[in-house]
């Protein structure tokens, strides 16, 4: 398997130092190649590799994000920001044919991939060794640096509607995977499990185009795009899909007791259950979206609003995988033979960064010492008039009852006024 590359800019990603550098990397596949595809494009970020006080070569989680059928990598940048926050290299595959697709196996699912029957697991794992086992250089005018390690053990997958389908179909490769808007793949390609995989699961309610019931055969309704689910031989729901996903691969107790059920309102309407399923051997989670279609109007990356949530996702799992704590969205290291995974910072480090935070929320908030003492001013005032009103009141009272002859008497609970 052969490689090159190039470089490329997106967004304020332009002109950065350190690695941050969108790379188009060309792999060929010279051997057991069958058709016109034995070259393939993917796109590669490595965040910011400056950091202080680490290791010249850390160890990062690869994140896959893989576009939807007719659809092309720049769907997928706006993941570019979101792996340089949480530290993750980030790869977008891109498809082939025209439009361009992915060959997700055992389905329906897509285009010209899967008519010619290209082999994007393939593909995908071609990546993925590439990468775990290259140290290439990443080079320009301003720096030479080397790309972080990759570990096998931190490779995640998420993608959108024929990505979600590969995701799915590939999830053998990942340590977890987010499909969105796509799942009904083959039983047989799931994990077993004997190698627990993460599920982070997303479909909408009213998505026309991959029907959450996972039947396209009712004429009443419109069909769905690109002949999707109309030849499969039984109707799998994604809540099927998902409930099956965790007892074959993640030995969970579906519809137990110990069940968690989060309910998310983003406003105007747009209502998001998740549901946990409980005694999993890795976190099982399929959030269904009361609206949003198939997450394209106006576009993915803004009609889908959990891609941080998915991000947390992950980057908690690779921090608990890598002997951290998730720490207020940084992975704290819990002993120092662990520094140089994707823990960045010491448990003690944490701690301060969390604590300085709160102290600056607080300050934020405080009263001046000032402003502060003009309020205890008042309180005392008001609180003195209050006693002396209280006081007066109670003068007036007895007075009162002398006036008119009656005096108060107790019995028990209850209190009588008895003529004199």
């Amino acid at each position: 398997m052969n490689d090159n590359q190039s470089f490329e800019s997106v967004g304020d990603m332009q002109g950065k130092p350190g690695c941050r550098k969108i790379l188009r990397r060309t792999i060929s596949f010279s051997e057991n190649c069958s058709n016109n595809f034995c070259e393939r494009n993917y796109r590669l970020y490595v965040p910011s590799c400056e950091e202080k006080n680490l290791p010249e070569r850390e160890t990062l989680p690869l994140v896959f994000a893989i576009h939807c059928f007719g659809c092309t990598w720049k769907t997928m940048s706006h993941w570019i920001p979101v792996a340089e926050q949480y530290r993750f290299i980030l790869v977008i595959p891109e498809g082939v044919g025209r439009p361009l697709s992915f060959n997700a196996p055992l389905s329906s699912c897509c285009g010209d991939a899967r008519e010619m029957q290209v082999d994007d697991v393939g593909f995908l794992q071609g990546i993925i060794t590439e990468l775990s086992s290259s140290t290439f250089i990443i080079d320009d005018s301003n720096v030479n640096a080397t790309i972080p390690k990759i570990s096998r053990d931190l490779v995640y997958g998420m993608g959108w509607s024929n990505g979600g389908y590969m995701v799915m179909a590939a999830a053998k490769l990942f340590r977890a995977i987010a499909p969105i808007s796509g799942f009904q793949v083959g039983d047989e390609l799931l994990p077993s499990k004997e190698k627990p995989t993460g599920l982070f699961m997303h479909h909408a309610d009213d998505d026309r185009n991959v029907r959450i019931t996972g039947c396209c055969d009712d004429i009443n309704m419109p069909q769905c795009c690109c002949s999707l689910s109309q030849n499969e031989e039984a109707c799998i729901s994604a809540s099927q899909k998902f409930e099956t996903f965790g007892n074959l691969v993640n030995g969970c107790s579906n519809g137990g007791t110990d069940d968690i059920v989060i309910t998310h309102d983003y406003g105007d309407g747009n209502i998001v259950h998740c549901t946990s399923l409980s005694n999993c051997k890795a976190n099982t989670t399929f959030c269904r979206h009361n609206r949003g279609g198939h997450f394209n109007k106006p576009s993915f990356d803004t009609g889908f609003t959990m891609s941080s949530s998915i991000a947390d996702f992950f980057a908690n799992d690779a921090c608990t995988a890598s002997g951290g704590q998730w720490t207020n969205e940084a992975c704290a290291c819990l002993s120092s033979s662990t520094t140089g995974t994707y823990c960045s910072i010491t448990r003690q480090e944490a701690k301060e960064k969390v604590s300085s935070e709160l102290k600056v929320n607080a300050s934020s908030h405080a009263i001046p010492p000032d402003a502060a003492l003009g309020s205890t001013m008042k309180v005392s005032l008001l609180l003195l008039c209050i006693c002396t009103l209280m006081i007066a009141f109670r003068l007036y009272y007895k007075s009162r009852l002398r006036y008119t002859g009656f005096q108060k008497v107790s019995t028990g609970a209850t209190v009588e006024l008895r003529k004199i």
